[in-house]
Parts: structure tokens; C-alpha cells; sequence
């Protein structure tokens, strides 16, 4: 039996106090609830801890990018929070994946990483335009996505986190991947600061095991109505 699709909202958020009225007034719901590092750094560790021991599912979105032993420790730190999802860069390498991997299956942890491949705020010219800076004279954003998919699967990375038009690649590299699609916009709402984008539909339709929405929630008319359509559109 297919598994509905989650819903992932991002309490990009600089004081405690505003996620804690967002998670209250959502908290019912069977959601999942996104701590960036701008919330991270105003609240701390011990606080993301409070949350998993109230029960509430928190993705962990901190994109760790160092030395394989620095993340390793920091996915060490991780399952002793009690996240469910923890977010890191693919390109870290193959050394730093196999250790974070390995960290989670010691640890006995349920934490389920998540490989972040090519941000979706960036267009095609912009990675370009990286890739010259790096002195690469061909780069896109598809084969750079396809290589860094190929090294998750590789390395036993579980989940990843990609744009919603790079899941059909995704799919073709490890169908099991557990994919988290961000820049996640309804239908008739702007882009805002994300280039590549779908909504929830299309996303679904494409294949999101998970979608990351925060902005278009926390301005719609009615957040939690939005976030009900969304549920009920994501459990058919």
C-alpha cells in the first residue's frame, strides 16, 4: 500500500516563542515541523530535545557540510535529540556519508538522513556561473544532481532532498529513496526566492515521499485550512 505523502512545515523563525504558537496550533495534525538553523541557533539543542519529548516529529534541517568526523559527531548529536530527519550535504564525500550513516546504525536511532543535493534556489545560469568560479568550464544542474544521487546510494544514505523536477532521477538511481521536495508553492502563489519549483500536487504526482512548505502556510487566509487540503489531497 502506497504511503501518503508528508507534509514537512519550516519554522524559519527567529524566537521560540512564535514556532511554539505554530507547533500548538498545528501540533494536532500529523505533520512534520522544520528547524532550520536561523531557529537552531535561537533556541539551542536542549530546546529541539523539549520538542521530540513532547512527541512532536521534528526534521532537523542543519545541511552539515565538514570533515567526515566533524558530521560525524553532529549526526551523533542528532540521535541523541530524538529527531526524526536530519539534513547534510552530499557533497561532504563519500568518507563523511559512510561515517554518518554507520553513527545512525550504531546508535540505534531511527533517524532517517537526508542527502541535499542542489539547492532549488538556484537556476540554471547561477550553478553555472559556480561551476565557472570553480574553474569547471560544463556544469548543470541535472548531472551534477545525477552524481551526487549516485554517491547517497552508494554510501547508504537513505533520503534525500531535491527539486521536484529532479525526482524522475532520483527515482532511477534507488526507487526507495525517501524524497523531500522543498520549494513547494499552491498553485497561483509566488516563488518568492525559490526558482525550481512545483505544488503539492505536482509534487505528488511526481513521486515526493515528503514536501517542505513554511511561507505560503503561515500567509495564507487560513493556515490551518491550507494545511488540512493539503493532508487530505496527499492521503489519496
Amino acid at each position: 500500500m502506497k504511503k501518503p505523502m508528508e507534509l514537512m512545515i519550516a519554522l524559519d523563525f527567529s524566537k521560540a516563542e512564535l514556532a511554539e504558537e505554530w507547533m500548538d496550533r498545528l501540533g494536532d495534525l500529523p505533520v512534520v515541523f522544520k528547524v532550520g538553523y536561523q531557529l537552531f541557533l535561537a533556541t539551542g539543542p536542549d530546546w529541539v530535545a523539549q520538542q521530540t519529548a513532547r512527541g512532536r516529529r521534528i526534521f532537523l534541517d542543519l545541511k552539515l557540510y565538514d570533515i567526515p568526523n566533524t558530521v560525524e559527531k553532529g549526526v551523533e548529536r542528532a540521535c541523541d535529540l530524538g529527531v526524526e530527519f536530519l539534513t547534510l550535504h552530499l557533497s561532504s564525500g563519500r568518507d563523511a556519508l559512510e561515517k554518518s550513516q554507520k553513527q545512525v546504525e550504531k546508535s540505534g536511532s531511527s533517524l532517517c538522513l537526508l542527502g541535499v543535493t542542489v539547492l532549488t534556489s538556484f537556476s540554471e545560469q547561477a550553478w553555472k556561473d559556480l561551476g565557472t568560479a570553480l574553474g569547471t568550464d560544463e556544469i548543470s544542474i541535472q548531472g551534477s544532481v545525477t552524481g551526487l544521487l549516485n554517491l547517497a546510494r552508494d554510501t547508504g544514505v537513505p533520503g534525500i532532498v531535491c527539486s521536484g523536477w529532479d525526482l524522475r532521477d532520483a527515482r532511477k538511481v534507488n526507487p526507495d529513496f525517501f524524497t523531500v521536495v522543498p520549494g513547494i508553492r499552491p498553485e497561483g502563489s509566488s516563488h518568492q526566492d525559490q526558482k525550481r519549483v512545483l505544488t503539492p500536487k505536482e509534487a505528488q504526482e511526481a513521486g515526493a515521499r515528503a514536501i517542505v512548505m513554511g511561507r505560503p502556510i503561515f500567509e495564507a487566509p487560513d493556515p490551518r485550512k491550507l494545511v488540512e487540503e493539503i493532508l487530505a489531497h496527499a492521503r489519496q
